[in-house]
């Protein structure tokens, strides 16, 4: 493989999990990704920037759990805790956003 400078972020990411560290996305800015794979932050310790969206999308099916049950086939309404893909949390957002702000 060359220079890691020379990657792109998928690539990074892959490499990440290549080495088994996971919870690392694309999002993230690459130095933080640099961090990670130098051993220098622990994945853990970074924040994906769809956490705030998790967290108000809990409480809004938390508050609404009755009517929303039926439309979401499979969800434990547990955003935050289950941790489900960023592709997922985009388009359950994607569906919500009207409600929720």
């Amino acid at each position: 493989m060359g220079d890691i400078d020379d990657l792109n972020r998928t690539e990074l990411v892959e490499t990440c999990r290549a080495a088994g560290i996971g919870s690392v996305g694309r999002t993230q800015p690459r130095e933080q990704i640099y961090e990670v794979l130098e051993g220098i932050t622990a994945p853990s310790e970074i924040e994906c920037p769809l956490e705030g969206k998790r967290k108000m999308m809990q409480q809004h099916i938390e508050k609404n759990w009755r009517r929303l049950r039926t439309q979401l086939p499979g969800c434990t309404g547990k955003c935050v805790s289950y941790g489900c893909p960023n592709i997922i949390v985009q388009r359950c957002w994607k569906g919500f956003d009207g409600d929720i702000l």
